[in-house]
Parts: structure tokens; sequence; C-alpha cells
């Protein structure tokens, strides 16, 4: 049978079934526009959690941990209690139920001088818990959140840049919603501007810090109630807190925050992965959550298609 010939016989085919035929064209106009909308919308969140997740540190840190060999705890009806340790400290509880849920041992400074010995790392410093009582612009205190930035920021500013970790000037920078309510009509106003931050020691005793406002972050759904302090800021936050704490206390941490070089490849950042593990430590970056989140969202655009 010639081309023309099947051509003519489709085509006779075609007009005799025309409800068939116009449903299957639009069934496959259908199909197509999901296919397109769906990968269309899932470029979309990604770009989106991308820019998201950079406002929740750099790229160029790691935030490692002391890895637990006790799959179920210190105590568990699954694997017995583990052996005694004199040297590690009491480990905290990262959940609950009635297993005790699991449990992130503690650190020291003694594992920060561990983790400087790995080649490539540029700097380690524990992650502290910063808990001030408030922050005062021109007038007024109201309460806020306070992180410790490390390594080279990515976050977006509407206003001035990310705190300096290499300046010796404490530094901070603000959510956006923070602006008019610590006295200045714009984002730029504030800028270089001085606030005050007060903290209270483990004894009671209130004292005041003064920052100057480095930035004003954009608004995000991560982290939009937080503040960043650079190191020097937090250098004289955290001491002030500690005061009135027992020395082995003040000097327990369940992780720690290290940087290596920005221009790091993904194989030269498993490497430093690799030594670590070797020392009985676990590290993470924000491109491995970031990871974690896309591998999800991936799966749901399979299901979609």
């Amino acid at each position: 049978m010639k081309f023309m010939d099947l051509l003519h016989t489709a085509s006779s085919s075609m007009l005799r079934s025309k409800a068939r035929t116009f449903l299957t064209i639009i069934a496959i106009f259908i199909g197509a526009m999901t296919i397109t909308l769906t990968n269309g919308i899932g470029t979309g969140i990604k770009s989106y959690l991308n820019r998201q997740i950079g406002n929740l540190g750099a790229t160029n840190v790691l935030q490692i941990q002391l890895t637990n060999k006790s799959s179920s705890g210190p105590s568990s009806a699954n694997s017995g209690p583990t052996a005694y340790n004199p040297n590690q400290k009491v480990s905290v509880s990262r959940g609950g139920g009635p297993g005790g849920g699991d449990k992130q041992l503690l650190m020291s400074s003694k594992d920060i001088s561990t983790i400087k010995s790995i080649p490539n790392i540029m700097s380690v410093a524990p992650e502290q818990a910063i808990s001030p009582d408030y922050i005062m612009g021109t007038s007024g205190k109201y309460q806020l959140s306070l992180q410790q930035q490390f390594g080279v920021t990515t976050a977006d500013m509407l206003a001035g840049s990310g705190v300096d970790n290499n300046s010796s000037q404490s530094q901070v920078t603000i959510p956006e919603s923070y602006v008019s309510s610590l006295g200045y009509s714009s984002d730029q106003a504030i800028i270089g501007k001085p606030v005050i931050v007060g903290i209270t020691s483990a004894e009671g005793q209130q004292s005041t810090i003064t920052a100057i406002v480095n930035g004003v972050q954009q608004k995000t759904l991560i982290g939009a109630s937080s503040a960043y302090a650079n190191t020097a800021l937090a250098n004289q936050l955290y001491p002030i807190q500690s005061t009135g704490l027992p020395a082995a206390i003040a000097d327990s941490f369940s992780t720690v925050e290290a940087t290596f070089p920005n221009n790091f490849t993904a194989a030269q950042i498993s490497t430093i992965k690799s030594d670590l593990t070797a020392k009985g430590y676990s590290g993470q970056t924000i491109k491995d959550r970031e990871n974690t989140i896309f591998t999800a969202i991936n799966v749901i655009i399979i299901v979609f298609d």
C-alpha cells in the first residue's frame, strides 16, 4: 500500500469516529501540558528553595557533630546499655519517647583542636546558643532570635551586606520587619547605625553590648525572624551569658561549625567529610540539606508525571 493510500485510510477512519479522534487529541494535549507544567513548577520550586536555603547560612561551612555509635542511645531494650566512657561528656537528648529518643554526644575544646588538625579546615568554632534579652534602636526594646554567622554569607539583603567575620567591630544583620520598630524610616537609613543588645548572665546580671547594623535581610520563609551576629559580637555576648556556669558546662556543645575554601569542589568536600568520619565525626553542608529536600520534591514530581 502506498503512502497516499495509508494517509487516505487514516483520514477516513478519523472522520468516521469524530468523537474518539477529538478525545484522543484532547488527551494528548492535556498530557503534554501536565508534563510541561509539572516540570516548570518543579524547576520554580527548586530555584525558590535555593534562595531560601541560601539564607540559612554560608555554603562553605560544615556542621559537625560527634558520631553516636549506639543506634539506640545510651540505653536501649534493643541493643543494651552503652559502655561508660569517662572521657565522653553526658549526651543530650534530641527526641522524646519511652526510650529517651535519639542522643547527641557533647563536644569540648579538645574536639575543636582535633577538627582543626584536619587538612583544608580553615576555622572551627562551637555553635553557641546565644539568647539575648532584647534589641533596642532609638527607642523601645524588642525580643529577638540571634544566631552566629559562619563562613561567607549568601543571604539576600535589601540594604547593606552580611556581617564580616574578619572584622573586629561587633556587627549584626536584622530582619526587614525590625527596621521601623527600631526607629528608622527605611532599610538604608539603619545601615551603619548602632543598636543595643541586652543579655543576662547565668548569675542574673544583665549587660548591654553595642553592635552596628551591617545589613537588612530579605524576607524569607526560613529563618525570617532571626538576626545574625558576626564572630566579634558573638565572642562578646556568649562569655557574658555563660558567666556563673560551671566551666565544664560552658565548654560543652553539641555542634561545631568548620569553614573550608569557598571554591572547593564536591570531591574535595567529600574528602574532608571522610577525614572527619575517620576521627569519629560527621559533617553536613547546606548543600547536603538542600539535596535532602530536593530528593523529596523529585519524588513528588515523578508521581505527578
